[in-house]
C-alpha cells in the first residue's frame, strides 16, 4: 500500500537543536533513499514520521491530501503496520465453501478398445459440495470436491454384450437372426476432483486437474429381436468393475459459465478377464467453473 503525503512542517534536526531549527517551521524537505523512516504517531489522516538522512534525523509532520499537486512523498508497505484482519482481506489467500458447481455432458471416446465398443455419452456433476482456496489476486484458485457421475458405454458394430457367470461379460458376435440388437454397459459412482483454475482475460478461464472415480456400481444389458419378432432382453449385475481410478481433466470457459473440457481416463473399466477392456476419452460442454 502507498500512501501519498505532503510535507506540511519541518520541525527540527535530530543532532542541531538550535533555537534556529526550531524556527525552521513549514520547510519543505526533499530526502532521496532515507536510511529509515519511522511511524511515530498516525491518526486522523495525519503521520508523525522519523527520518534518517543526510547525516541526520528529521521530524516531520505528513497527511494525506486529495489531490496530487502539491509536492507529495512516497511510503511503503514495509513503513505501515495493517492489522492482521485488513492483511489477510488484501494479501492473504482465503478459503470459501460451495455447493453445485461444472455440470457437464459430453461424448466418451473408445481408445485402446478390443472390437464393438462404440462412442457413447457421459454426464455428471463435477463437484456437488466443495472448497477452494483463492489466491490473493483472486484470479487462481484451487478446488476440492466431492460430486457424481455417469457413463454409458454402448456396443455395436456387430457384437453384443454376453455373461460368462459370476459377474463376468464379454463381447460376442450377434448371432444370425438377432435384429434390432442394443447393448451397453453403464457405470455411476463418485468424483473426487482436485483442480488448480486461473482466470485468463475477462470472465475466460482454464482449469487442469485430476479427478478420482469411484465406480459404485455397474450393469450390463443386450436387448434384441427374434426372428420369430419375440422381443428379448438380458441385464448383467454384480459385476467386476474397477472400484478406483484416475481421470485427467482440462476445462477452457469461454464465459462466466459455459465452458468445453477434455478428459482422459487411463484406467480400463474392468479388470483383466472379468469384462471387455477399453479406455476412453471424453469431451463435451461444461456449465459452471
Amino acid at each position: 500500500m502507498r500512501i501519498k503525503a505532503i510535507i506540511t512542517a519541518l520541525v527540527l534536526t535530530g543532532i542541531s537543536g538550535s533555537a534556529a531549527a526550531e524556527n525552521a517551521a513549514d520547510t519543505i524537505k526533499m530526502i532521496d533513499c532515507p536510511g529509515a523512516v519511522t511511524v511515530i504517531h498516525g491518526s486522523n489522516g495525519k503521520l508523525q514520521l522519523k527520518v534518517k538522512g543526510d547525516g541526520a534525523d528529521y521530524d516531520f509532520m505528513a497527511e494525506n491530501i486529495a489531490d496530487g499537486h502539491e509536492p507529495v512523498i512516497d511510503i511503503d508497505v514495509p513503513f505501515i503496520r495493517e492489522t492482521s484482519e485488513r492483511r489477510r482481506r488484501r494479501y492473504g489467500a482465503t478459503w470459501r465453501a460451495f455447493s453445485v458447481r461444472g455440470a457437464y455432458v459430453g461424448a466418451s471416446m473408445p481408445s485402446d478398445a478390443v472390437r464393438g465398443i462404440r462412442t457413447s455419452w457421459e454426464w455428471g456433476i463435477s463437484q456437488i459440495v466443495g472448497a477452494e482456496l483463492l489466491s490473493p489476486s483472486r484470479r487462481t484458485a484451487l478446488t476440492i470436491g466431492v460430486g457424481f457421475f455417469h457413463r454409458m458405454q454402448k456396443v455395436g458394430s456387430g457384437y453384443h454384450i454376453e455373461g460368462a457367470g459370476d459377474g463376468r461379460i464379454f463381447l460376442a458376435p450377434d448371432g444370425e437372426g438377432m435384429r434390432s440388437v442394443s447393448s451397453s454397459v453403464s457405470s455411476f459412482g463418485l468424483q473426487l476432483p482436485v483442480m488448480l483454475k486461473q482466470r485468463l482475460v475477462g470472465p475466460t478461464g482454464m482449469a487442469i486437474g485430476v479427478v478420482g472415480m469411484w465406480n459404485t456400481y455397474t450393469r450390463a444389458s443386450t436387448k434384441w429381436t427374434d426372428p420369430d419378432g419375440t422381443s428379448c432382453r438380458r441385464k448383467y449385475k454384480g459385476l467386476h468393475q474397477r472400484a478406483f481410478s484416475v481421470d485427467g481433466l482440462f476445462i477452457l470457459n469461454f464465459g462466466s459459465e459455459i465452458g468445453w473440457y477434455v478428459r482422459y481416463s487411463p484406467f480400463r473399466m474392468f479388470h483383466r478377464s472379468t469384462g471387455p477392456e477399453y479406455s476412453l476419452w471424453s469431451t463435451g460442454l461444461n456449465i459452471g467453473f
